[in-house]
């Protein structure tokens, strides 16, 4: 027994230094011997080639009876991911209620990513107070063992108030701890956080320091704030050339609020020459990727007329888009355009239409018709 064991462990170590090397045939070979004799681990990772087709061609069925063998055996790291298979529909149908109940398997024997998953199920699934309670318990028990994606999602829940009390220093705490070990999510929303003051004393160079961090990690959102600090000289001294950069370079990676910043650059022509068909461009590439500000901003430069040719017919059609998304602003203008039959035929009842609509959400209409 004593020997088994050792060439047991020898072929799990095996394999596990042949995957790391990239040696998939190796690492194959020696999970498929461990498996043979029950090792949970073993089985584990054979199903994930079998899943993602590491080395071997893809078979969900085979990868689904691997980590249901694993799962009886109590091995959290399956339980898990047998539910995430059940959470997804992958290789068996979609059953929400099963995956719940694997994770719960798993997150009583102290596993944390079971856990993490399980409170977002509960946030997300049930989107109920009770539902957001029971996220609230397992991402605060996950969190406290140190879980990274706990922490950063606790501090998120905090600063929203969701199934419990909005407290941003709270958010702030819990967003320092994971932006300490690496997280980019969690660095930028605490700069967010030192920006605005909440939670934290108003800090907009420690807010800088943070995003810049984030962005050098490679986070989108946090090169796009980047780039708006340094084009507003919030906590760095105001450079529209180094904005300018810092929106190309989050913009050429499809990330839209850069991409209509920066079109706004090339409109007004501040620090570089203006461009506005390149602005266009870049506009309607965002509004492609449904970007919420994108259609209205084309809507009213087509209407206008001031640095594109007018076209109300254009106008209207990147109006409707950004009515349809709810866009209380092109919901006004587009029913401006209707009752004066401008670039549509003139119909007092779809204007009356948008018009309320706009109202009804929010946007205060001077006078009436």
């Amino acid at each position: 027994m004593i020997v088994s064991t050792l060439l047991l462990a020898s072929d799990i170590e095996k394999g596990i230094e042949a995957y790391k090397k990239g040696d998939y045939k190796s690492a194959l070979y020696h999970y498929e011997r461990a498996s043979l004799d029950g090792n949970s681990r073993a089985k584990t990772n054979l199903a994930l080639m079998y899943r993602y087709s590491i080395g071997v061609k893809k078979d969900l069925k085979k990868a689904l009876k691997l980590l249901e063998e694993a799962a009886e055996n109590g091995y959290p790291r399956a339980l898990t991911l047998l539910g995430g298979m059940y959470e997804e529909g992958v290789g068996t149908r979609r059953d929400i209620s099963k995956a719940l109940s694997l994770y719960e398997k798993a997150a009583s024997k102290g596993y944390t990513d079971a856990m993490v998953r399980l409170a977002y199920l509960y946030e997300n699934e049930a989107k109920t107070d009770r539902g957001l309670k029971k996220a609230l318990k397992w991402y605060t028990t996950a969190a406290k063992k140190g879980n990274i994606e706990a922490q950063t999602n606790l501090g998120a829940m905090y600063d929203r108030g969701l199934g419990v009390k909005e407290d941003p220093s709270l958010a702030a705490f819990w967003w320092g701890k994971a932006a300490k070990r690496g997280s980019l999510e969690a660095t930028n929303a605490l700069g967010y956080l030192y920006l605005l003051g909440r939670g934290v004393e108003k800090d907009p160079k420690r807010a800088f320091d943070l995003f810049l961090k984030a962005a050098n990690m490679g986070s989108l959102q946090a090169r796009h704030n980047v780039a708006y600090l340094y084009e507003n000289g919030l906590g760095i001294e105001k450079s529209c050339k180094k904005a300018l950069t810092w929106y190309k370079r989050s913009a050429k990676e499809e990330y839209t609020p850069s991409m209509v910043s920066l079109a706004m650059i090339y409109l007004t022509g501040e620090c570089t020459k203006k461009e506005p068909q390149t602005a266009v461009d870049l506009l309607k590439r965002a509004a492609k990727r449904d970007d919420p500000a994108a259609p209205f901003l084309l809507g009213q430069l087509y209407e206008e007329g001031k640095t594109v040719k007018q076209d109300f017919k254009e106008a209207a059609f990147w109006y409707q888009k950004g009515a349809e998304r709810g866009d209380v602003q092109a919901q006004y203008n587009l029913g401006l355009l209707y009752y004066n039959g401008l670039g549509v035929q003139k119909d007092p009842v779809r204007a009356d239409f948008w018009m309320k609509k706009a109202k009804e959400g929010g946007l205060k209409i001077p006078g009436s018709l």
